[in-house]
């Protein structure tokens, strides 16, 4: 865990995020740079995943999501969510953990309270899409939230500031609770990785440009992949990756909306689930 550039201690759940690529049926895109490295707190109190506003815009270009500021939302066609597609978000270097994340579990289905679904136009259902631009978070640190969480079992070592990240098992059958050996102890069974990064969080609007390991990690992303398709899935009035191109897919969509009138479709019932996944303190 990092300090805060605000108060010099550690007092969020701070670690560096270092890698990131989508991929699809076709192919995959990573859409970081060599030497990547961003501070961001693991936070299981936020809902959706705020990611730096660059990597946040080209996963939308890749996926033909939209992101309202308006209303700090984004949206997509609820079609993506049928892709066998995976977010893969990497962290602490190269041999450190990767968590992937089924885009499924990005994609959240709008709903009137009467049950039926918010059409762009008829047939074509909206919805939530569970990533946004840091910038919406407005003086804050970057947060990753349950989104992404649920998708990993994580252990928080506060007497070593250590946080230990692996892959969720959905489909377990069995369970195999490993203690700590003693008080102050490292986590059991866990590697420790190899890379320390200079990273230090800040509040901000997610143009964080840290140092990671003797190289500048901030840099453009790579918004130019063209592996990872998601064609035929972004629906009318969403881009479509390859026919508008990864840099500018977003095309207009649906206007202001008052969200209020809204229900969130399997959001909550994916967030208690979450509890057997999670090392609650």
């Amino acid at each position: 865990m990092y300090p805060s550039a605000d108060t010099g201690v550690i007092d969020r759940f701070t670690v560096a995020f270092t890698s990131f690529s989508i991929s699809s049926p076709s192919g995959s895109d990573t859409l970081t740079p060599s030497g990547y490295a961003q501070p961001v707190v693991l936070d299981s109190g936020t809902t959706w995943t705020y990611l730096p506003d660059e990597l946040a815009q080209a996963i939308f270009n890749e996926v033909g999501a939209i992101f309202y500021p308006e209303d700090g939302i984004t949206l997509c066609s609820c079609g993506i969510g049928t892709v066998d597609g995976t977010l893969s978000f990497g962290f602490a270097g190269a041999d450190g953990p990767v968590i992937k994340v089924p885009i499924s579990e990005m994609v959240y289905p709008l709903t009137y309270p009467n049950g039926t679904s918010f059409d762009l136009t008829p047939g074509t259902p909206i919805c939530v899409f569970g990533i946004g631009p840091a910038s919406a978070l407005g003086d804050s640190p970057i947060l990753f939230g349950d989104t992404l969480l649920r998708s990993a079992y994580v252990v928080y070592d506060l007497a070593n500031f250590r946080i230990g990240l692996a892959p969720t098992d959905f489909n377990s059958t069995g369970s195999n609770i490993v203690p700590f050996a003693s008080a102050g102890a490292q986590i059991p069974s866990a590697t420790t990785v190899t890379n320390e990064f200079a990273v230090t969080q800040t509040a901000g609007s997610g143009n964080i440009a840290p140092t990671a390991a003797g190289t500048v990690g901030s840099g453009p992303v790579d918004a130019t992949g063209t592996s990872a398709e998601f064609t035929g899935n972004a629906g009318p009035g969403f881009a479509s990756a390859t026919a508008a191109g990864k840099k500018n897919g977003a095309v207009a969509g649906p206007g202001p909306v008052a969200w209020e009138q809204f229900v969130l479709v399997g959001l909550t019932m994916g967030l208690m689930g979450m509890g057997g996944v999670m090392v609650w303190l």
